[in-house]
């Protein structure tokens, strides 16, 4: 429905809407909202002469302007330049057709462009640039086409067939004419109809067919009466009324000529209205009134030059050259031929100025076109060139970064390493004075004092039991203390875990233990051949500490220590079933025995986890990778 009231406010002048103009005006007194006031004055543009029309519509494009409607905007512009065509100003007209199309080129408003391009068709065609006209109206038959309306189809071949007839291109003309009437009667627009009929009664009268051409004429004047649309009759008039004349039926050609003059005269239609006075000057000349011939013919000339129709202007000159030449008026018959081709030369002279200007604005501009794509290829070439570099340089730059960084890792890992070795080594040097303290210091003492009790008791005599029972005591604890502090010497000497490798210095060490105290289920895998001895000094402090924990803090009786070797790893697992603890809170508190421990796995670059044993208790993973 949209689309059908649209199409009728473009395309056609018949009025659609019942309302008076005083109705109209009335009403726009007590409205002053926008859309409504817009279409009542598209109301008013209907029923109006073209230059109230004109009016009205600049009314329309200030209101849209206002609420920012760009599609009404289109159709005021549009309607303006149809006007201003009717009015027969036609460098105007084409502004506000261009104007139109402008706003289409920015969105797209399908209808509206399509009238625009056929008007400026049309206004191409009055001055007699018929390419130009051509060009225009085949982009009005794409957008029919695409749009798949019958009616516009119908339309734009009628125009198309009015351009080949001024082209003298009959054949051609009256398929287009013909093809439209086709389109008009499957759409059942039977006024649209009435145009095609009009169409081919103008190319049968230029067949001097003119009877013929006077039938077609009847059939579109009975519909047009019966729609009243005055524009369109004064149109059908103005042919008939040529066809008698060509006929030398003065009388019935001069009736249906003012009947066409005065409607055009009293809607200010300029554009056809050269045209018809030409026809009547040439009837009056028929019939031997030549005063009256002569006065319709410069009527013609003045109108033509006062809507600047060049094309009219040129015929006019001719008219009246030849009209003054068939009544003998030599000297006026030279003057208006003179006339006649200083203003065809002019027109052709400005048209082949334009075609020049036209092209050189074109080669110009393919020259801007052309250096202004080799300056975009250089943009985008250095463009490209500047990104390369910069993506050259941050990779160089992470490259360098990440080179650096590892450096930086890797320097502080064998800085730590080293420290780490520094502190191990000094630990292990401490235990080794310390046991060659126990060894070489206290161990002889105790072995001096041993010889020094045994000498005593071999010279005195101890008669009582109590005293020979204590004195044998008190000899057994020398005897132990100085066998324990030879373990002891020998168990902090590193030389000590060399001499069967991990897993027999480990099951040694559990040996030792009081299954009373702590019951340990030892389980080992794969230690066919020893660690490298740093290794495995450090593994047995970190196992024995463990154990050593298990006994003094974990309240355990069981405990299960599993020593795996694997191909990649070395996997140690001890469990118990204590108390357990929370290893971050003693971390948190300083801990010096764990953190020992953790520094000493780091050192080979292994890892340690605590975790909870199930149903109770704490274990402890150790996997250290092999070298």
């Amino acid at each position: 429905m949209k689309y059908k009231l649209l199409v009728a406010l473009l395309f056609s002048s018949v009025n659609l809407f019942a309302s008076s103009e005083d109705s109209l005006l009335n009403e726009l007194k007590r409205t002053t909202n926008p859309l409504k006031r817009i279409n009542l004055f598209l109301e008013l543009s209907t029923i109006s002469k073209p230059e109230q029309t004109v009016i009205y519509i600049s009314e329309v494009i200030s209101l849209a302007r206002t609420i920012k409607n760009d599609s009404l905007s289109a159709v005021g512009y549009l309607k303006t330049g149809k006007a201003l065509y009717m009015m027969g100003k036609l460098e105007t007209s084409l502004t506000y057709c261009d104007s139109a199309l402008n706003i289409c080129s920015k969105k797209k408003f399908p209808f509206i462009e399509y009238s625009a391009n056929k008007t400026i068709g049309n206004i191409y065609r009055r001055k007699k640039k018929y390419t130009e006209s051509l060009k225009s109206f085949i982009k009005s038959e794409a957008i029919a086409t695409e749009l798949n309306v019958d009616s516009l189809k119908a339309d734009i071949y009628t125009s198309l067939g009015i351009v080949y007839s001024s082209m003298q291109d009959i054949i051609r003309a009256e398929r287009y004419h013909q093809r439209s009437i086709d389109y008009y009667k499957a759409s059942g627009d039977s006024f649209g109809m009435s145009y095609g009929y009009e169409n081919l009664g103008i190319l049968k009268r230029k067949q001097s067919k003119y009877l013929d051409a006077i039938e077609f004429y009847n059939k579109a004047l009975r519909i047009r009466l019966a729609f009243k649309d005055s524009s369109a009759i004064a149109f059908t008039y103005n042919d008939i009324g040529a066809a008698y004349m060509y006929l030398n039926k003065a009388k019935e050609a001069e009736k249906y000529l003012k009947k066409s003059i005065g409607i055009r005269e009293r809607q200010n239609e300029l554009i056809e209205l050269a045209y018809t006075y030409n026809y009547l000057g040439e009837n009056y000349e028929k019939s031997g009134n030549y005063i009256q011939a002569e006065i319709s013919s410069k009527q013609a000339l003045k109108i033509a030059q006062s809507i600047k129709n060049d094309k009219q202007i040129i015929e006019a000159y001719l008219i009246l050259s030849d009209f003054f030449s068939r009544v003998s008026k030599v000297d006026s018959a030279f003057v208006y031929l003179k006339m006649h081709l200083a203003y065809k030369d002019s027109i052709e002279r400005i048209t082949n100025n334009e075609l020049a200007e036209e092209l050189t604005i074109k080669y110009e501009t393919a020259e801007k076109e052309k250096l202004i794509q080799e300056q975009k290829y250089t943009i985008t070439k250095n463009r490209y060139i500047i990104i390369s570099i910069v993506f050259a340089i941050v990779v160089f730059a992470t490259i360098t970064w990440l080179g650096q960084s590892r450096r930086a890792l890797r320097i502080r890992g064998e800085q730590q390493q080293q420290l780490t070795k520094a502190i191990v080594d000094a630990e292990e040097s401490e235990r080794k004075r310390i046991a060659a303290d126990l060894h070489d210091g206290v161990g002889q003492l105790f072995s001096a004092v041993k010889m020094n009790l045994q000498a005593l008791f071999e010279r005195i005599e101890l008669p009582k039991k109590d005293d020979q029972f204590l004195a044998e005591k008190t000899m057994a604890l020398v005897d132990e203390s100085c066998k324990e502090v030879r373990v002891i010497s020998h168990k902090m000497m590193p030389n000590f875990l060399l001499k069967s490798g991990i897993a027999s210095d480990i099951r040694s060490f559990i040996e030792k233990i009081d299954e009373h105290t702590l019951k340990i289920k030892l389980e080992t895998k794969g230690f066919k051949e020893q660690l490298e001895f740093n290794e495995e000094v450090i593994l047995y402090r970190v196992i024995q500490e463990l154990i050593n924990n298990v006994i003094k803090h974990a309240n355990a009786n069981e405990l299960f220590l599993l020593l795996e070797r694997s191909e990649s790893y070395i996997n140690v697992v001890l469990s118990d079933n204590g108390n357990g603890f929370n290893y971050k809170e003693v971390i948190n508190k300083g801990g010096l025995g764990l953190k020992n421990i953790a520094v000493r796995i780091n050192y080979l670059k292994g890892q340690i986890t605590f975790s909870a044993n199930q149903p109770k208790g704490t274990k402890v993973h150790i996997q250290i990778p092999v070298a």
